[in-house]
């Protein structure tokens, strides 16, 4: 394996941006062998059984936290009663955001399905569309990538979060570096880096490039969790795990409490991925 693949793209108005790992892949030899060990393990267990009966107050799970990073005010029993709605019975912008994450969250589960499947620059526009969806934004547009006019200066971040970042503007520049994400990634799977490599970091540099005007932490969630998918590293699954140890292991230090809105508030995972706890906006 090349020891740090990198990819160089030369932008227009931003400069020169390098995709590369970044990290000593055989210091973490052994923490991916423990993963996958635990991983095939948990598949092979009655529990396996037990998350894929957790899987449906999981994804309600998964939604809710991703919703409330972003500043969604949905509870979790808010969040299950509106992904039961049809379309004529959403009210609230709050009960779309909702529906419109767990339409994306399906095309993450609809990939996981396709024989060779690969990410691509479609598949980043149809997420963004899903999470869009009859949204109402000033400049946004489901599936366009932005493209800033005079005047308009994009920037992310805070000072009490790691400080701001201006992301490309420049909506060329823009479609350049997602190609070369896609690229990148093809080489990573190419030379055999971990999927649970792979997926945070492009995620990372996703929201580096910020390519839409709005959604871009949703739409990066999402994408992690579907290379994880593609490689039957179940998200839900793992996030079911996590629920089944609290429920049915005498010695957690977790106390649950009797059922009803109490049990279900108390059972909030912050959403898991490789990178573990999903923090990027």
């Amino acid at each position: 394996m090349d020891k740090d693949i990198k990819v160089r793209v030369e932008t227009d108005r931003f400069g020169p941006f390098i995709f590369q790992v970044g990290v000593d892949m055989p210091s973490l030899d052994g923490l991916l062998l423990r993963v996958d060990d635990a991983h095939k393990r948990f598949k092979a267990s009655p529990l396996s059984q037990v998350a894929r009966r957790l899987e449906k107050e999981v994804v309600v799970s998964s939604i809710f936290g991703t919703n409330s990073i972003e500043g969604g005010t949905l509870s979790v029993e808010e969040t299950e009663e509106a992904l039961e709605l049809t379309p004529t019975q959403v009210q609230d912008i709050e009960q779309r955001r909702a529906i419109n994450l767990k339409n994306a969250y399906e095309l993450a589960q609809q990939a996981e399905t396709q024989p060779g499947w690969q990410l691509s620059v479609e598949f980043i526009k149809q997420v963004h569309t899903a999470v869009t969806d009859q949204l109402l934004h000033e400049y946004d547009r489901p599936g366009l990538f932005r493209d800033n006019p005079k005047g308009v200066v994009t920037r992310v971040g805070n000072q009490q979060h790691g400080g701001i970042y201006k992301p490309p503007q420049y909506g060329k520049d823009i479609e350049r570096l997602l190609y070369g994400l896609v690229e990148w990634h093809q080489q990573l799977i190419e030379q055999g880096v971990p999927v649970l490599i792979r997926a945070p970091l492009v995620h990372l540099y996703y929201e580096l490039i910020h390519p839409f005007w709005d959604g871009n932490g949703r739409v990066g969630r999402v994408l992690e969790a579907t290379l994880l998918r593609s490689k039957v590293i179940n998200m839900h699954r793992l996030l079911s795990l996590v629920i089944t140890w609290i429920i049915y292991t005498p010695t957690s230090r977790c106390s649950i409490p009797p059922a009803g809105k109490q049990r279900k508030e108390s059972m909030r995972p912050t959403p898991i991925s490789s990178s573990f706890f999903w923090k990027v906006r």
